[in-house]
């Protein structure tokens, strides 16, 4: 994690392990909110920076960007044969924990976001 990035989380020691997984948990959290939803731009974002997914309007032509957004798709089976799933929902538990998924939930408390394409 960037140093600018873990002071801005708050975090105190960002090469502790769980101190940087929660607080990469809460960046991501908020890329997609911040990208409405949508899981490429906010890894795309997660990746390269706010910055550059702002100034290209999508995923910036930056190969490894381009190649973590690809791969990080598809180990989490949100991508098959260069197709992004064409929903994602968000659900927020009792407890306040929020959930993005391609698969609907079960209760009613969940919202479909919509889509954007890269």
């Amino acid at each position: 994690m960037m140093q600018k990035t873990a002071s801005a989380l708050g975090l105190v020691d960002r090469y502790d392990q769980r101190e940087n997984i929660t607080g990469g948990v809460r960046h991501l959290r908020y890329l997609l909110d911040r990208y409405r939803g949508s899981v490429p731009l906010a890894l795309a974002a997660y990746n390269a920076g706010e910055g550059p997914v702002d100034a290209y309007r999508g995923i910036p032509p930056y190969p490894e960007t381009q190649h973590y957004v690809r791969r990080v798709m598809i180990e989490a089976g949100l991508k098959d044969s260069g197709v992004a799933p064409s929903v994602l929902y968000r659900f927020v538990r009792p407890d306040e924990t929020i959930t993005y998924s391609n698969i609907r939930p079960t209760s009613k408390d969940a919202r479909l976001l919509p889509r954007l394409d890269p």
